[in-house]
């Protein structure tokens, strides 16, 4: 499998998953997702290793982090669909358009697990008052950032953000340890 391109391995794997959608609940989606990524690690590896030798991709070390991320992903840790968005309603956009790209397979999946897991503060954006404020971490799981995901407005409680950084969603001990859930 390591020689197959993830739209022919994976993307097949994860739209069976998609077209049960009206019958799973946000966990089992979340964990069936986790366990596809997870069976199709060599073959993401292999992507990921190949796609910096191709120009046609706009690549970061940001996509193998986030990968790294999620296949270690354990959904006790996490508080799951508190950011609002219609899950059903993507993955139903998800079926009706078939991915072009290996990129946007990983794309698709990698974002919508993000998603499901992201805990989304009650605070609105000081910066544009139009949407509620996520609630992320350092790669590290150190700090913590209060990010907007409609104007990109990111505070970090105890340093200055750099552009570059990656977040990924907060896990229970440290929203429980900054006080956001008992």
């Amino acid at each position: 499998m390591s020689r197959k391109r993830i739209r022919d391995s994976l993307w097949p794997e994860v739209l069976e998953v998609f077209c049960e959608i009206e019958k799973l609940d946000l966990s089992t989606l979340l964990r069936r997702l986790i366990e596809i990524v997870r069976s199709n690690q060599e073959a993401i590896e292999h992507f990921f290793d190949n796609i910096q030798q191709n120009m046609f991709y706009k690549f970061e070390e940001n996509e193998r982090t986030l990968f790294r991320f999620i296949v270690k992903v354990e959904l006790e840790m996490y508080i799951i669909g508190t950011k609002g968005d219609d899950f059903k309603l993507i993955v139903k956009s998800y079926i009706n358009r078939t991915p072009k790209s290996d990129i946007e397979v990983w794309r698709r999946v990698s974002n919508l697990i993000t998603d499901i897991i992201t805990f989304v503060s009650s605070t609105i954006c000081p910066h544009c008052q139009s949407d509620h404020l996520r609630i992320l971490s350092d790669i590290d799981g150190i700090n913590l950032y209060k990010s907007c995901e409609t104007c990109s407005y990111t505070e970090a409680t105890d340093k200055v953000t750099k552009s570059q950084e990656q977040f990924i969603p907060v896990n229970v001990v440290m929203l429980k340890k900054a006080g956001y859930i008992s």
